[in-house]
């Protein structure tokens, strides 16, 4: 059994865990700056010995509250993370679904993110590759039907 800690400054929550072809340990989730205390995507390699190779901490354009809940790896080693990033912190309700895509070195190459036609919380929950290196990911976008009613869709 391995044990390793990240050590970050404020709460840290793992939220996926993935060993790649090259038995690498991933691991995705969310990690609390200490100066502002908003949190922020966080991803982990290490190696199959459990040294650290590298982190990546995403801050999302909103500079507010980013959660990420899904994580896969290609064969190639290349790392695709989803959830929501808070975009408007001004605003109570405005988490937009986010997908971050890095290389086997931890560098980003692009980040989308969906923001639904309701202008309401949108969610990634899950990421997948296919077997020829394209994404596919689930989540969940709000709607208002009525001021007493909302609702989620796939």
């Amino acid at each position: 059994m391995l044990f390793r800690s990240h050590g970050g400054f404020g709460d840290d929550e793992p939220k996926e865990l993935v060993i790649d072809a090259n038995e690498n340990i991933l691991i995705s989730g969310k990690s609390e700056e200490l100066i502002d205390s908003v949190y922020d995507y966080v991803v982990l390699k290490y190696s199959s010995s459990g040294i650290l190779s590298w982190s990546y901490k995403y801050n999302g354009i909103g500079s507010g509250n980013d959660f990420s809940s899904g994580l896969s790896v290609d064969f190639q080693g290349n790392i695709a993370v989803v959830g929501q990033s808070d975009q408007d912190p001004s605003q109570s309700i405005n988490y937009d679904m986010v997908v971050i895509y890095l290389n086997s070195s931890g560098a980003l190459q692009w980040s989308y993110s969906y923001n639904g036609p309701s202008n309401l919380d949108d969610i990634g929950d899950d990421i997948q590759f296919n077997n020829f290196g394209q994404i596919y990911t689930t989540g969940r976008s709000e709607e208002h039907t009525s001021e007493l009613q909302s609702h989620s869709d796939l």
